[in-house]
């Protein structure tokens, strides 16, 4: 995806549509002419612009995405191991999450030195901030009715 693009606002530019050529590629050459024409203005008005800020309508085939596999990692020794092993995205973020509590628990239980508050503080800006979570991970918590996982909460008093 292109750049923003400051668009002229007094300029007379000249589209042209070809009708004879694919719909698609006419299109891509319409969208070219526009850019050289506002790319061409702001040099006259000694602004440049980036090649970033062009390619609107260029891509001319899709590419497919490769759908990617999410699976819970298996715990350490001592941690709550999963019990679901298929394959699902918000699954894994709420485990992970609970591997995060879980550290903050056993964090928060044993003062390691100086530089256990640095980590208890890094620990839980990553739990108030994990992805997954909408709104955030403290209004998510507040609201059961939006929790879908109470395991959570059950696997913290162990």
């Amino acid at each position: 995806m292109p750049a923003p693009l400051a668009w002229p606002s007094n300029w007379g530019c000249e589209m042209q549509w070809n009708s004879s050529i694919d719909p698609t590629l006419a299109y891509a050459q319409l969208w070219r002419g526009i850019e050289a024409q506002a790319c061409s203005w702001h040099a006259m008005h000694g602004v440049r612009v980036s090649p970033l800020q062009c390619g609107r309508a260029q891509t001319l085939a899709t590419k497919p995405k490769v759908q990617r596999l999410v699976q819970c990692r298996k715990g350490r020794v001592g941690e709550v191991q999963p019990k679901f092993l298929g394959i699902s995205l918000q699954h894994a973020r709420y485990f992970k999450q609970l591997r995060r509590l879980q550290a903050l628990k056993q964090l928060l239980a044993s003062d390691t030195g100086p530089n256990a508050k640095g980590t208890i503080v890094a620990t839980w800006k990553a739990i108030r901030h994990a992805v997954g979570f909408p709104g955030g991970f403290g209004p998510w918590w507040c609201r059961p009715s939006l929790r879908c996982c109470q395991c959570l909460a059950q696997q913290l008093t162990l």
